[in-house]
């Protein structure tokens, strides 16, 4: 999962992963019921960015 921040600061994740201001990062796993996490998600300060799983396929523009 991608998490990006859009706070004015850095941000220290609860695993311990610092996220600059404007950054985004991978992280592995982030528990989103986490109280911090929760609160940051509910207020704008970060958010999840989709992450593809698969390449997209191409389209038949026959």
């Amino acid at each position: 999962m991608k998490i990006v921040n859009l706070s004015q600061s850095p941000l220290t994740l609860p695993t311990g992963e610092v996220v600059g201001k404007g950054e985004t990062v991978e992280v592995k796993s982030l528990d989103e019921k986490h109280h911090v996490v929760a609160a940051w998600l509910e207020a704008g300060l970060i958010e999840k960015l989709a992450t593809r799983t698969s390449k997209t396929e191409p389209t038949d523009k026959a």
